[in-house]
């Protein structure tokens, strides 16, 4: 149970860090740092229990690594596109009216949902 404990906070260690990129624009941490999150935690479930894990749950783990990147990687393409940034300029608030502590409230929360979501993968107990 203990070690079960730790493995939970080390991939909620790894959303953190990864969804971290919303401190820059706080809609960030529920686009960006949504794909970044989901692949980093597939790495991680990959690196913490690659020699237990069946070919089907390996396999969905780096079904996770792929489509984070592939959406975190569109996404910041998107947001390169100048065309983008303008037609969404009215659309999304700034930054500026964000308190840090509402930006840590969104970190922690949507962290905590990333690695809820990605729970399910059966890995081995012990």
């Amino acid at each position: 149970m203990v070690r079960a404990k730790f493995n939970f906070l080390i991939l909620l260690v790894l959303a953190l860090v990864a969804s971290s990129c919303g401190f820059r624009k706080y809609v960030w941490f529920i686009s960006i740092g949504y794909g970044a999150a989901i692949a980093l935690i597939g790495i991680g479930l990959l690196v913490m229990f690659g020699g237990s894990l069946t070919v089907g749950t390996a396999l969905q783990c780096a079904l996770f690594v792929v489509y984070g990147c592939r959406l975190a990687g569109y996404l910041l393409y998107r947001e390169a596109k100048t065309a983008y940034n303008r037609r969404m300029k009215g659309e999304v608030k700034s930054n500026e009216g964000v308190p840090l502590v509402g930006k840590v409230g969104i970190w922690v929360s949507s962290s905590l949902l990333y690695v809820l979501q990605t729970s399910p993968v059966p890995v081995p107990s012990g």
